[in-house]
């Protein structure tokens, strides 16, 4: 992974965090301010929090990723991570000759 994606990552988990942050203070806010349970408030905003955190993850892991697909379209793709330009070079070609085309 070159620096630029991982800073880009980075990034983008910061920034799903801090989205999450402010979306559950907010939610906790508005149900605070007609009289819900504290309980509740809880609840409901920790489950926000942790849905647009884990919606900034897969952001951040699609930044990170470099998808190789067959090249005659039938749909066969290679997710990749952290792969070293040899490896790279080898998963294309596993993408270009993959066992429904051999």
């Amino acid at each position: 992974m070159t620096r630029t994606r991982k800073r880009l990552r980075h990034l983008a988990l910061a920034i799903g965090t801090a989205a999450g942050a402010v979306v559950a203070t907010d939610s906790g806010l508005r149900l605070a301010a007609c009289g819900v349970p504290t309980s509740l408030i809880t609840i409901c905003a920790l489950s926000v929090f942790a849905t647009v955190n884990a919606v900034g993850g897969s952001v951040a892991d699609a930044l990170a990723t470099t998808t190789y697909r067959c090249p005659s379209g039938c749909g066969f793709k290679v997710r990749l991570r952290s792969l070293d330009a040899g490896e790279h070079r080898r998963q294309q070609e596993v993408a270009a000759s993959h066992p429904s085309h051999t």
